[in-house]
């Protein structure tokens, strides 16, 4: 399977969520999967490709590299803060099922699942 594998983001915590990636990309592999890293930063989405870094086409869900197209099966959520963690991310990835690539897995919970959990944290940080 082809993975891309979400890191980066716009968070204090954008060097550990890299780290957290590359690790990931390390156990992927070493099962037998592909792996292509994805950095998101202030709304770039950039394919790591060996020593290339090449757009990611949010419309197929895939780059081209070197007159090769590849295409994703699956997303990996590295990401620390936002976008990762405060539903963006998850809201893209519905989308992405619900209208353009259906049956695209992956391995963080769907927006409506991210505000939920969002929400009942305040409220328990509220209630003290």
């Amino acid at each position: 399977m082809i993975v891309a594998i979400f890191a980066g983001g716009d968070s204090s915590e954008y060097v550990i969520s890299m780290k957290s990636a590359k690790q990931v990309q390390k156990w992927l592999e070493a099962a037998g999967h592909t792996c292509y890293p994805v950095e998101v930063k202030r709304g770039e989405w950039t394919v790591h490709v060996d020593a290339d870094k090449v757009p990611l086409d949010k419309n197929s869900f895939g780059f081209k590299h070197k007159g090769r197209k590849v295409s994703f099966g699956y997303a990996w959520n590295t990401i620390h803060g936002t976008p990762g963690e405060d539903g963006k991310l998850q809201g893209f990835f519905d989308m992405m099922i619900r209208f353009l690539i259906v049956g695209l897995p992956f391995i963080i919970g769907g927006l409506i699942v991210v505000f939920v959990v969002v929400r009942i944290a305040i409220w328990m940080y509220r209630k003290g």
